[in-house]
């Protein structure tokens, strides 16, 4: 399995140096992680559907 319940509670994000904030690229790739993994859980959904 991918990305957990788990891995997406405890995530911890970088401060950034020069700003307040957290590190806007590293925010970003854990959004495109987190959302490919719900498209592949639909996918596994919708597959499970068909099968009925």
């Amino acid at each position: 399995m991918g990305l957990t319940p788990e891995d997406i509670f405890s995530k911890r994000f970088n401060l950034t140096k020069f700003r307040t904030g957290y590190d806007q690229d590293e925010v970003d790739d854990f959004l495109d992680e987190v959302s490919e993994e719900i498209k592949r859980l639909l996918k596994v959904i919708d597959e499970l559907k068909r099968d009925k």
